[in-house]
């Protein structure tokens, strides 16, 4: 299978991304690398973004095509989303929001959030 993995830079996306390709699936991971590490993602394309940026989404999608999306990308500190919670809001549901609709302009139906 071909995998988008959206903060595949991060934590437990760099986990995911390393057990998918362990399982002989293709990874692409899309990240921003606010909080991400590009050391810990290895052998696989990035394209690196963000989510909140709809037009390079859709540039780097376009005419994509991918078996699923397995979706990471948020910003997830509590105390920090306390003091910025509309910080957190845009980020976590505007940027989800956005790589949805142009999963579904590029017909990528396969979610897993």
């Amino acid at each position: 299978m071909k995998l988008l993995i959206p903060g595949g830079a991060g934590y437990i996306g760099s986990h995911m991304v390393k057990y998918a390709q362990d399982h002989g699936h293709e990874v692409v991971v899309l990240d921003d690398f606010s909080t991400g590490h590009e050391w810990a993602v290895k052998d696989c394309e990035i394209l690196r973004v963000n989510l909140l940026d709809q037009e390079k989404l859709a540039t780097y999608l376009k005419g994509r095509s991918f078996d699923g999306v397995i979706h990471f990308a948020a910003k997830s500190l509590v105390g920090e989303s306390v003091q910025k919670p509309d910080f957190y809001y845009r980020n976590n549901v505007a940027g989800t929001l956005n790589l949805v609709s142009e999963m579904l302009k590029n017909g990528i139906n396969n979610l897993v959030y």
